[in-house]
């Protein structure tokens, strides 16, 4: 009988897989541990340390607009996920953001601030926080954002009785994935952290001292649950803290991954009768209170609450603001104090970067209630417009529809011509006290780059300066990406070989009509915007006819 293996048998060894590495999974004792710090001591970088070089990894690239100097990063772009989550045309505002990462890398005030992303709905916001997600989770992966957790191993029936172990288990993880130096004495870790940032950084051309950015800080104590095992391990041998480390301890590799929640936390708002406070800042576990007797013994809590989940990584929260004011008063202290204090518990040490993202109506809620002024003060706003860059518009587009194969096709300047409607609702003209003539058409022509006779950089600027809040109102891209989805699938049940802007034009018109959030004199604003887009399509269509009379009569 013949036994020779199929391909479905052996079939596996022809694949690789990226995904599980077994460097991601070594283990070693503490002393193996301390040598790998000192030979790479970015291994001990703090959570917004390691967000901000996670975004530098990917490069920068500076450009001229308007004779000021911006600075774009490709990790915006979304390198990690062949662009599914790229963001286009917010440089200024992507500037800012990395900035506050750069002073809180520095510790600079900004680690101790609460960053609250705001701006119209559909501006990007969540995505920029899911791709500062992923990106860390992609960094941990990496030899630059390495880094490690401990564990605490039982040898003996005693050792189980102290870490409280189930019936099968050997060792108990942190639960907060605590940095590994923090198990050092406070004057022995303060030794090392000196050693640390006084070596030197190599570079092609020699050496160089450590940046601000690069400075190494082990700060805050070890967990409750921690901290007591070490203290009675420490009754164990008498104070030696040596071999407390030396025997019970073993460092492992830590992977970033927000589904097994490690490293990432999310939050979202509830309705007020479900909110819990416990979903933030962990809860006591009673399964454990009946088999250790006391509600207070650090072994009965359970640390799953978003803040210990998120610990040396990223929480992000979405419509934060829509929480209610008990919830919000406990970022004060996982802000400033980096504590995070349970009800009827010890208080937790975080190194944790914290996003939210909301929308500008919540946002003017917060800014008038005069009883919010302490987390106000701790909060560092980046504000998050639409696009004003037609062209950028129209890739967020075309992101979109790249991916998909097949289907109905899209005619030429079809999204673009989506794209400018979509700017021209969101810029305002000139007003009459400023020099500056202008139709709306050149305006988003000029924002897009285009030079046109009569306006030079500097009257560039001048027209982007003259209103801050443009890019506050105005059509969302979901609002577009639908009407192109409606338009595909019309042509789609009427046989139409393609999708092209008058099909678009019309569901955007019609659909405008009825907008739920526009008021009337908005509605009329907008269709006429839109009878200019398609002047401008129509000049479009006409030059290249005119064009391809004049060199090539095959083309017409």
């Amino acid at each position: 009988m013949n036994s020779e293996p199929t391909k479905g048998q052996d079939g596996l060894d022809r694949f690789n897989s990226k995904v599980f590495k077994k460097e991601y999974f070594e283990e070693m004792g503490f002393e193996d541990y301390l040598s790998r710090v000192y030979a790479q001591p970015s291994i001990a970088y703090s959570a917004h340390q390691r967000l901000y070089f996670s975004i530098m990894y990917w490069g920068v690239e500076k450009h001229i607009r308007a004779n000021r100097e911006f600075s774009h990063y490709k990790f915006f772009e979304d390198p990690i996920d062949n662009g599914k989550d790229a963001v286009f045309g917010l440089d200024k505002s992507l500037m800012s953001l990395v900035g506050i990462f750069h002073a809180a890398a520095a510790r600079d005030g900004q680690e101790r601030r609460f960053l609250l992303l705001r701006g119209p709905v559909g501006s990007s916001k969540s995505t920029i926080l899911r791709l500062l997600k992923k990106g860390l989770i992609d960094y941990t992966k990496k030899e630059e954002g390495k880094l490690y957790s401990f564990k605490w191993v039982a040898e003996t029936e005693d050792d189980r009785r102290i870490i409280s172990l189930a019936p099968g288990e050997k060792d108990a993880c942190c639960p907060l994935h605590e940095e590994p130096l923090r198990l050092l004495p406070e004057d022995v870790c303060q030794k090392v952290v000196q050693e640390l940032n006084e070596l030197k950084i190599k570079t092609k051309d020699g050496e160089r001292e450590r940046l601000d950015t690069e400075q190494i800080d082990v700060e805050g104590d070890l967990c409750p649950f921690c901290r007591f095992i070490y203290s009675e391990y420490l009754k164990k041998y008498n104070g030696n803290w040596r071999e407390v480390l030396t025997k019970h301890i073993r460092v492992y590799r830590l992977i970033f991954s927000e589904a097994d929640r490690i490293g990432i936390g999310s939050f979202r708002p509830k309705d007020e009768k479900n909110q819990d406070a416990t979903e933030l800042s962990g809860d006591i576990n009673y399964r454990k209170i009946a088999e250790l007797g006391r509600e207070s013994d650090p072994r009965a809590f359970d640390f799953s609450g978003e803040f210990q989940v998120a610990n040396r990584g990223i929480l992000g929260l979405e419509e934060a603001l829509k929480l209610q004011n008990a919830f919000l008063y406990d970022f004060l202290g996982a802000t400033q104090e980096h504590v995070v204090k349970p009800k009827r518990f010890a208080e937790s040490y975080i190194d944790e970067v914290i996003i939210a993202a909301t929308n500008t109506p919540e946002y003017e809620k917060l800014r008038k209630d005069e009883y919010m002024e302490a987390l106000k003060d701790r909060m560092s706003e980046v504000e998050i417009p639409y696009v004003l860059n037609f062209e950028k518009e129209t890739e967020i587009y075309e992101k979109t529809y790249r991916r998909k194969k097949g289907g109905v096709h899209i005619g030429p300047h079809t999204i673009k011509m989506a794209s400018l409607w979509a700017v021209l609702t969101r810029i305002k003209a000139t007003s009459e006290k400023t020099s500056l003539k202008i139709s709306a058409i050149d305006k988003a022509k000029l924002y897009a780059g285009r030079r046109l006779k009569g306006y030079n950089e500097e009257a560039i600027h001048d027209l982007i300066a003259e209103h801050n809040d443009e890019g506050l109102i105005g059509i969302s891209p979901r609002y577009i990406q639908d009407m192109i989805g409606h338009a595909k699938t019309y042509a789609a049940s009427h046989a139409l070989p393609c999708v092209n802007w008058f099909l678009v034009k019309k569901f955007l018109e019609e659909k405008l009509a009825n907008h739920w959030s526009l008021k009337t004199e908005q509605i009329n604003d907008f269709t006429s915007k839109l009878s200019d887009a398609h002047a401008e399509f129509q000049s479009i269509i006409k030059a290249e006819v005119q064009e391809a009379i004049a060199f090539d009569e095959s083309d017409i």
